[in-house]
């Protein structure tokens, strides 16, 4: 039984790209660093998420494919896929563990129709604004700054 189940799971690595197999080497790194972090409340599960990407290079551009594709890249970050990427992971390890929950989540996150069979540029969530009015609708985060400031003020502009 283990050695059919180690098979199995030996073609399912092969079955992967070589950039595929990078990021998802990647993913079992970060899953055995916050194993024992998975319990911690969720602010503090996403700032040890964050320190796992500490000396990530940062690259730019790096969603930009033709066709449009969902992207995974834990070797090289921007700024929006950093905040994309630890989201993304902090909630699948407790809502949907494994690679492809994982990618299933991120794909939620990025895009504002993710159930599409074709992913499209025009439904990337390109505007960060966007990206956390979508998310907070979504459940995937909150937004604290209505909460933190009772007294609107008024502006003249």
């Amino acid at each position: 039984m283990k050695r059919t189940l180690f098979c199995l799971l030996f073609l399912a690595f092969l079955s992967l790209s070589g950039k595929a197999r990078e990021e998802k080497v990647i993913y079992e790194r970060y899953c055995e660093v916050v194993k024992e972090k998975a319990t911690f409340p969720t602010g503090d599960l996403m700032m040890e998420t964050a320190r796992f990407f500490l000396g990530t290079p940062y690259v730019a551009g790096t969603l930009e494919e033709e066709p449009e594709s969902l992207v995974i890249n834990l070797h090289g970050l921007d700024c929006m896929t950093l905040v994309e990427n630890t989201v993304a992971l902090a909630w699948s390890v407790r809502q949907h563990p494994g690679y492809e929950g994982y990618a299933s989540v991120l794909k939620n996150m990025r895009y504002r129709d993710s159930g599409n069979v074709t992913l499209d540029y025009t439904d990337r969530l390109h505007y960060t604004t966007d990206w956390m009015y979508e998310n907070e609708k979504r459940g995937y985060l909150i937004m604290t700054s209505n909460m933190l400031c009772k007294v609107r003020v008024k502006v003249g502009l």
